[in-house]
């Protein structure tokens, strides 16, 4: 899934926590973290990955989620992002960023690979990957954007859907026929 060596060396989060926080990719500054401080995520990560001694291998899991243009509203991007957030944070320290610097936006997503409940590693399978996508059919906003995969988002959620590749690409060019470059600039 991932290169040789990425993502595992000592710098690793803060060059991509700084990457996707770059004020000229965000705008509107549409950024946010569960279970950590979108600000201070890099040392709050390390800090919790050196005290259960798992400072150590693949340090985080960083995804997109490209939307076409115009596809939602910068507000409606926002509150996705939060919720396909919300899918790990019971577990994992989770931050996204939404690029709006071009014609595409686009989520960055970075996870910390050890839990913040008892320091495991995630495991990141195909059955935890198709769980996720499952999930963003199902999720329903508690405001007036609507619903997510139901009502009037559907067409668009799917559109959104089918450029989620990390951590499967191969699947997903089976399944919908798209691919893009993931854990590369925008």
């Amino acid at each position: 899934i991932h290169e040789a060596g990425k993502y595992q060396d000592e710098a690793t989060r803060d060059t991509v926590l700084q990457y996707i926080g770059q004020p000229q990719k965000i705008q509107h500054g549409l950024v946010g973290g569960l279970a950590v401080n979108f600000e201070t995520a890099a040392l709050e990560i390390n800090r919790l990955a050196r005290c259960f001694g798992q400072n150590h291998g693949i340090r985080l899991r960083h995804w997109i989620i490209s939307l076409y243009p115009n596809e939602l509203t910068l507000p409606e991007i926002a509150a996705f992002a939060r919720q396909a957030c919300a899918f790990y944070a019971g577990k994992y320290q989770i931050v996204y960023a939404v690029h709006e610097d071009v014609p595409h936006p686009h989520i960055h997503f970075v996870m910390n690979y050890i839990s913040y409940l008892d320091g495991s590693r995630y495991r990141g399978d195909k059955q935890d990957y198709w769980a996720y996508i499952k999930e963003f059919g199902d999720v329903t906003l508690v405001n007036d954007l609507g619903c997510w995969g139901n009502g009037r988002y559907g067409r668009r959620l799917r559109s959104a859907l089918s450029l989620v590749v990390r951590p499967f690409p191969s699947l997903l060019w089976r399944r919908y026929g798209h691919s893009m470059g993931c854990d590369r600039g925008g």
